[in-house]
């Protein structure tokens, strides 16, 4: 089990409040939640159009992850804003862009591969975790948050968590 799956596992803690990817609950009998179809995004230059992305078609299920992984300039930035109705005029996507609000930042998000950008150095890594937690679970106390994020730094070989939580 990787590190990062073990993280994820002791997050998840016996409630189940948390849910892994891989312990999502299916629903409407394994129906796409997300469903795009022929993705195009063209940009107007002063040197002419710019053809970002040509005909991506993609399909999420209840319980799975999708990563957009490619080169340099490929579009996956262009392709991730587009399904999150960051770019106007994206009329291929099977939800409301009203239902995509809702799920940014709860169910839906974009991890961007620059990692300066991914970690504050200002924050302490622990509690960059538990910004995570908080954001999905407004009620915890502050103990309780702490706690999980220890124990979970700990497992992952993370040294010194209780003093790189505060």
């Amino acid at each position: 089990m990787s590190g990062s799956d073990r993280m994820m596992k002791t997050l998840d803690g016996a409630d189940g409040a948390i849910e892994t990817p891989g312990s999502a609950r299916t629903v409407d009998g394994g129906q796409p939640i997300l469903d795009v179809d022929h993705l195009d995004v063209t940009f107007s230059t002063d040197a002419g159009d710019v053809h970002a992305v040509k005909d991506v078609s993609l399909a999420v299920r209840p319980g799975e992850v999708l990563a957009i992984v490619g080169e340099s300039g490929s579009g996956k930035t262009v392709t991730a804003r587009s399904i999150l109705v960051v770019l106007p005029e994206t009329d291929v996507l099977a939800v409301s862009a009203e239902e995509l609000r809702e799920m940014r930042g709860s169910d839906v998000a974009m991890v961007f591969q620059e990692p300066s950008t991914a970690l504050n150095p200002v924050f302490t890594v622990g509690w960059q975790i538990a910004e995570g937690l908080r954001a999905h679970h407004r009620k915890a106390s502050r103990a309780e948050l702490k706690a999980k994020v220890v124990a979970a730094m700990e497992q992952v070989g993370i040294p010194d968590a209780e003093h790189r939580f505060d």
